[in-house]
């Protein structure tokens, strides 16, 4: 597997001008993974589910959770591995990690889960992580997948605490992806756990929605072609990193897992010094039997020259700028929302929409999808339904700025 890295900046250069001239423009990262399976061989999955099971999951929430899990171990291969943790005052272990060799079996444990008591969400997601370490330290393919409608109420809770933890056994072999259920859950805390964990963060507004999430996790996986991957920047100073990612001690940028047919976007305000060459390395670990540590390197040249100002910019520069920045604006909508100012979230939001319009035909660039966004994010205003706007402006964000929104 070898992804491709292309660079576009928003500007042509314009030739045979002086030296040591320096511009700030938009530069456009554009990494795509090669949709077709590797030929290496591929580690098996190992999954453990840490699933909710306090008071607030009674009823049609914790059932569609017990249908979900069983559609989800009748996908798995016979390499594939499974445990199933819940948690509620306390964790505990359903069944440990093994494979899928009687199905009924498992079907029967799951269909006997009850609800009740509190969230012990920390000690729930310990134990299914616990289970997965062994097999991690030999080279498989580990996550657990922590399902939750509340918010931690027992045991360790604080955000530090516990995207210390996740992120400490991430770099044991382990990721973490979370799914938030329902409008009550700490969306700002399971986001920040899924990134220190390499993993995706899942919103299910409805628990309908569960059997997609826990498909989408699987297929995710087994399209998985890298892992713990990070882009460094030289030559150029980043003055701003549009797509909001963590970064690496290093300076690096992490970003999301490779997945095989993925595309990320990533677009970087920097300030470019003429004469002096970009030069991009993209890093990860390779998801094979191997799972060594593997690089793509790209260097673009920058000529003696400054900007062509009067050159119109790149469209898909453009594009994808937009759809960041409208991201960004979506996480300050979020945060408005939070905060109880709905009168400012919708101000934010139309002006937001006005300057989409005009860019869009500036640029002459299709900004619709946003545009439909915005007004379905107006109309939960209009409702006053003050914790769907946070958790669905902070959906679409997180999907936009980590590549897992294609359009």
């Amino acid at each position: 597997m070898k992804p491709s890295i292309t660079a576009q900046f928003s500007r042509p250069f314009n030739a045979f001008l002086p030296d040591q001239h320096s511009d700030t423009l938009d530069l456009l990262v554009r990494i795509a993974v090669p949709a077709t399976e590797p030929s290496t061989a591929r580690q098996p999955i190992d999954l453990a589910l840490a699933i909710d099971v306090s008071g607030s999951m009674n009823g049609l929430p914790l059932h569609l959770a017990k249908a979900a899990t069983k559609q989800l171990i009748a996908q798995l291969t016979p390499a594939d591995r499974i445990a199933l943790v819940t948690f509620s005052n306390q964790a505990s272990i359903v069944f440990p990690l093994q494979p899928v060799q009687d199905a009924a079996h498992l079907a029967g444990l799951i269909d006997g889960l009850v609800s009740r008591g509190s969230t012990a969400l920390y000690d729930g997601w310990q134990a299914a992580a616990n289970l997965l370490l062994p097999g991690a330290l030999q080279g498989r393919q580990a996550r657990t997948v922590l399902l939750t409608d509340g918010r931690a109420n027992v045991g360790p809770r604080e955000p530090h605490v516990l995207t210390t933890h996740f992120g400490a056994t991430q770099l044991q072999g382990v990721s973490s992806s979370t799914v938030g259920l329902g409008l009550r859950y700490d969306e700002q805390l399971l986001e920040a756990l899924a990134g220190a964990g390499d993993g995706n963060y899942h919103f299910a507004e409805r628990p309908d929605e569960l059997t997609g999430i826990f498909d989408t996790e699987l297929l995710g996986l087994r399209a998985t072609l890298g892992k713990r991957v990070s882009l460094g920047l030289q030559g150029v100073q980043v003055k701003d990193a549009l797509n909001d990612l963590p970064r690496l001690s290093t300076g690096r940028s992490a970003l999301p897992p490779l997945r095989a047919g993925q595309t990320l976007d990533l677009v970087y305000r920097v300030e470019v010094k003429a004469g002096t060459p970009l030069r991009l390395r993209l890093a990860w670990d390779d998801v094979s039997v191997d799972g060594e540590r593997r690089s793509e390197k790209l260097t673009v040249e920058v000529p003696t020259a400054p900007l062509d100002s009067n050159a119109p910019e790149q469209a898909e520069v453009v594009q994808a700028r937009e759809r960041l920045l409208v991201a960004r604006a979506q996480r300050e909508v979020a945060r408005l929302a939070d905060a109880g100012d709905l009168s400012g979230a919708s101000v934010l939001l139309s002006g937001l929409r006005n300057r989409l319009m005009v860019e869009g035909m500036r640029s002459g660039i299709n900004l619709q999808k946003e545009l439909v966004q915005i007004a379905e994010l107006e109309q939960r205003l209009r409702r006053r339904d003050q914790t769907g706007v946070s958790k669905v402006a902070r959906k679409r964000a997180y999907d936009v700025t980590t590549g897992r929104d294609p359009s």
